[in-house]
């Protein structure tokens, strides 16, 4: 999946056939507090719909940082956990745009 591989204890070696040859990935653990993700101060969210506004303002930060990505085409995956977040963001994003344009 990555740029690199690791076969040995001599280190990483590039990875040539990695799916960032040929797309720019990044990965999101969300909602906030699972996986490698933290809150300091008690930011967990409590409903899948929450998860997604917080995902659609990660998105949202993300494109005006790096304006060099608007436009390209844009996909999702998540595990079977995620399943349910992934059916409200496009919603949540859709009406964030909406919203902005107008």
């Amino acid at each position: 999946l990555g740029p690199c591989r690791v076969l040995d204890d001599t280190g990483p070696k590039f990875h040539p056939e990695s799916w960032n040859t040929n797309a720019n990935i990044f990965f999101v653990d969300q909602p906030i507090g699972v996986g490698f993700s933290y809150a300091d101060y008690g930011e967990y969210v409590a409903t899948t719909e929450d998860a997604a506004k917080d995902m659609a303002a990660f998105v949202g930060i993300f494109f005006e940082n790096f304006s060099q990505f608007r436009g390209r085409t844009f996909h999702m995956a998540g595990g079977i956990i995620r399943c349910s977040f992934l059916y409200f963001f496009p919603i949540i994003l859709s009406f964030l745009c909406i919203r902005s344009i107008t």
